[in-house]
């Protein structure tokens, strides 16, 4: 199978060969692709952790001890550098078109890691797609989705270089990486990979009801042709539905999309964007003694954390870091004592209340 480098972005995607030459792949499955996804669709993150031994469960860990996050398969971290820099992926990004390339794929990378690899001896300040980040003395000292590159809130150190993402470097550094045999590849776990362990589910349930009806209506042919013709009426009639809500187009698992629609749609909007709170909560907590434990957005565009505290004035501290970093006012809702920790609840109130 021919190897091509799959450059995905939110609208579209585009293929080149190994020579840096834009082409055309209309069979994708007669390909092997090392695929670049778009940076933002990652939240990076340094740690202090200095070791790589058992470092994929050591990574998720940090990471569930300072963000809400309940799928850890989607906690990875950087396998070049000490100490080690962790990130999260945002599975809702990811289209059914991205998700054919990923099955496919042999290697999958950033252009921000791509460029980290390339100069991780140095220091810089990375200009990305909606994305900025500084990396200074062999650590990352942020990283955050922005327009602007540095943010606000950031100065920019007047040593470091600025790298400025193109298309044409991203491909050029793939290619060297390609023919370096060092190539920094981050596991995705795919869309599939999640509807496997569901149809397999599907199937074990499915099969269980057809042989209970099987013993059920034995020997009662008229009852059960009865039964199959209200079952098909039934079927027609949530078929309509799907197709009513999805269109004409067919879905191994209907009521999965309109799951994932409703709970991840882009056309979503938030008074805070997710991203930018999760940058917040993470550079609010500095040598805070802060575990966050729960995060929810609702329809008025409100915000609601809780988690523990070491004392009220951490609490106090880091709602005042976050409402600044954010510009948006989060106070504290309520605090009580358990076990010598103080839980708390602080809030956001959304405009659209």
């Amino acid at each position: 199978m021919d190897e091509v480098i799959a450059l995905l972005e939110e609208e579209k995607i585009e293929f080149y060969n190994l020579e840096g030459e834009k082409i055309e792949c209309n069979n994708l499955e007669n390909y092997t692709f090392y695929t670049i996804l778009p940076d933002e669709y990652f939240f990076f993150f340094q740690t202090n952790i200095e070791s790589k031994r058992k470092a994929s469960q050591t990574i998720k860990a940090f990471a569930k001890s300072i963000f809400p996050i309940e799928d850890e398969n989607f906690i990875g971290y950087v396998p070049f550098l000490i100490p080690l820099i962790g990130y999260i992926f945002f599975t809702h990004k990811i289209s059914e078109e991205h998700a054919r390339i990923l099955n496919l794929s042999k290697i999958t990378t950033t252009p921000f890691i791509l460029h980290l690899n390339a100069h991780k001896d140095e220091s810089f300040i990375y200009n990305g797609k909606n994305v900025c980040a500084l990396y200074q003395d062999r650590e990352l000292k942020y990283y955050t989705i922005s327009d602007l590159c540095p943010p606000e809130d950031r100065e920019q150190p007047i040593d470091e270089n600025i790298i400025k993402y193109s298309k044409k470097d991203t491909i050029n550094l793939l290619i060297e990486a390609i023919s370096s045999k060092k190539i920094a590849n981050i596991h995705i776990p795919t869309n599939d990979e999640a509807r496997f362990s569901i149809s397999r589910s599907t199937i074990i349930y499915t099969s269980i009801i057809f042989i209970l009806l099987f013993f059920l209506m034995a020997g009662d042919i008229v009852k059960y042709t009865y039964y199959k013709k209200q079952l098909d009426r039934i079927n027609i009639k949530i078929n309509n539905i799907y197709e009513k809500a999805l269109g004409k187009k067919h879905y191994s698992d209907p009521y999965g999309v309109l799951l994932y629609k409703a709970n991840y749609s882009s056309s979503a909007t938030y008074d805070i964007d997710p991203l930018k709170l999760m940058y917040a909560l993470s550079k609010a907590k500095g040598n805070l003694n802060i575990t966050i434990d729960y995060l929810s957005f609702d329809s008025s565009g409100s915000v609601k954390i809780s988690g523990k505290a070491s004392g009220y004035d951490a609490i106090t501290n880091y709602s005042k870091a976050v409402s600044d970093i954010l510009s948006k006012t989060f106070t504290i809702q309520n605090t009580s004592s358990k076990n010598g920790k103080l839980i708390f609840t602080m809030v956001y109130q959304g405009s659209r209340r």
